[in-house]
């Protein structure tokens, strides 16, 4: 990361089976690596929630995510003139 300083999508919020959130710590690795945290795809759900939408197979529910992760890179794509 340090090397690339990529853009960091992040689904979830880190919380596991506890309902803590660890965003505050994965935004503080990120910019001590020099990455940039997403804006607007940072911890967009909590652990138990993703893993309650893969068990009833919310297919609405990842398709809202595979349009906002396309958006947000497309907003990074620079295309050669």
């Amino acid at each position: 990361m340090e090397n690339a300083k990529p853009l960091v999508l992040v689904l979830t919020d880190g919380s596991s089976h506890l309902g803590v959130g660890r965003l505050d710590r994965t935004a503080e690795v990120l910019a001590s690596a020099g990455a940039r945290a997403s804006a607007t795809f940072f911890g967009e759900m909590s652990d138990r929630d993703l893993y309650r939408a893969i068990l009833a197979g919310e297919a609405e529910t990842f398709k809202r995510f595979a349009d906002e992760i396309a958006t947000v890179l497309a907003g990074e794509v620079t295309l050669p003139l």
